[in-house]
């Protein structure tokens, strides 16, 4: 099981206890992808749970260039990739990423998960393309909800996967990525269907 970003918190970037050195990022590309990529508090995340997402970009952007094999067979180092650059405001950056990460996706499936749409809600959102994602939302409406079993992260237990980011996406399209991932457009929303979209 993969371990995803969690709900994003509102933060602003503190780097009192990490810096981006250039030793900082030769020493973070000898990671493993388990350390870099699902460890708490490890790799990009110590950055991402600080609100420094461009640092954390930065961070992926240089592992998947550094190991492109790892990209190729861990396809959530590149849907991380162009999650962070959006979250940094770089739109135009995530996208590659996410394209990349969408062919890899292609034909995979199973009954909880459908990445292909999930990246494709990405796209359409940054693409501004609200038709696209609203197809996108009804994909991933269809799969089953995470088991409450201890397999998977509290957080997501009993859910539909990434439903509630899709949501927020649409709940909130014309702001900026960081906005439209966070809490605010995923909490307290009323059902999409009595929404004018």
């Amino acid at each position: 099981m993969l371990l995803l970003l969690a709900p994003l918190a509102a933060a602003e970037c503190n780097l009192t206890d990490v810096e981006l050195t250039d030793a900082e990022l030769s020493q973070q590309m000898t990671l493993s992808f388990k350390a870099f990529d699902q460890t708490p508090d490890q790799g990009w995340r110590r950055y991402y749970d600080r609100g420094c997402y461009s640092q954390a970009a930065q961070l992926l952007v240089a592992y998947v260039e550094t190991h492109p094999e790892r990209a190729e067979r861990y396809t959530i180092l590149l849907m991380h990739t162009g999650q962070l650059l959006a979250m940094s405001g770089e739109d135009d950056a995530a996208l590659p990423y996410l394209r990349r990460q969408r062919a890899l996706e292609q034909g995979k499936d199973n009954p909880y998960w459908d990445n292909a749409a999930f990246t494709d809600a990405h796209i359409a959102f940054l693409q501004r393309d609200k038709a696209a994602l609203i197809a996108a939302r009804d994909r991933i409406a269809k799969k089953q909800p995470i088991p409450d079993t201890s397999d998977w992260p509290d957080w997501m237990r009993g859910k539909i996967a990434n439903l509630d980011v899709v949501e927020g996406f649409l709940h909130c399209f014309d702001r900026p990525f960081a906005e439209a991932y966070g809490q605010d457009c995923r909490q307290g929303l009323t059902p999409l269907t009595d929404i004018d979209l």
